[in-house]
């Protein structure tokens, strides 16, 4: 099985020199390569429970169509601290299987500067007792450490983070450059990877292709000149551990 994420960016087109701007823009979450289909009655069941929980507009409600909902009921204290905001979806694309998880590809509008576009975001989905459930955390790209509050700490502690990983430029001996991504697909920042760790060897086999991936990783900020003989000019986000590829856990 093979999880990608498929970036298609801006295009730029002059047609007879007269500038005119054409923006294309799509962003396909965890584009599942060789997930089997389900039948069209699965699906149906799948996007009616998507439906239900997105219509919710309390947690009580929402908490009806998860997975492990004494989990999120108290990550939804905090979450959805500001209430909900209950929506009804747009459309749904593909539902694959694969290894007890269902995909439903939900089209989802956000923003690109000041261009709207639709992005395909991937909800996961587990059969519990002959009723599916949304694996909330996975389908959200939840992360207990926001990507926020990491970058403004800067306090060297690791964060667990599930991010989308792209091979990138380094500037640093001994380390590959991994740009980083948070699940709609907005960047980030580059962290770097210890080329001789096994972790690192495992990590770069996997993103050498050059296509993005959806990972789990450890990740902590450095400070100058902690780490080899390297010169790091300022704090520097830096690999600590490559977890898992795809965002969900058993």
């Amino acid at each position: 099985m093979i999880d990608k994420i498929i970036f298609f960016d801006i295009i730029y087109l002059e047609v007879n020199m007269v500038k005119k701007v054409f923006f294309i823009c799509l962003f396909c979450l965890n584009v599942v390569i060789v997930f089997s289909q389900v039948t069209e009655d699965i699906k149906q069941q799948i996007i009616n429970v998507m439906i239900n929980y997105a219509e919710s507009s309390t947690v009580e409600q929402r908490l009806m169509y998860v997975r492990n909902p004494e989990k999120c009921k108290e990550i939804f204290a905090t979450y959805y601290s500001d209430g909900i905001n209950g929506y009804t979806p747009k459309k749904f694309g593909n539902c694959t299987f694969n290894n007890g998880w269902y995909t439903l590809e939900e089209y989802v509008e956000a923003r690109r500067g000041n261009q709207p576009i639709d992005i395909i975001v991937n909800r996961f989905f587990v059969n519990i007792g002959n009723t599916y459930k949304l694996d909330w955390e996975s389908s959200n790209g939840y992360n207990p450490i926001s990507w926020k509050e990491f970058n403004a700490l800067k306090n060297g502690q690791v964060a667990k983070m599930r991010c989308v990983a792209i091979l990138y430029e380094s500037k640093y001996n001994g380390y590959y450059g991994i740009r980083i991504r948070d699940y709609i697909g907005n960047s980030q920042f580059t962290a770097y990877l210890d080329k001789n760790s096994e972790y690192g060897k495992e990590l770069f086999n996997l993103l050498k292709d050059g296509n993005p991936y959806a990972v789990i990783l450890e990740m902590k900020y450095a400070e100058k000149d902690t780490l080899y003989n390297n010169n790091w000019y300022s704090k520097e986000v830096i690999i600590v551990n490559y977890v898992q590829r795809r965002w969900y856990i058993n």
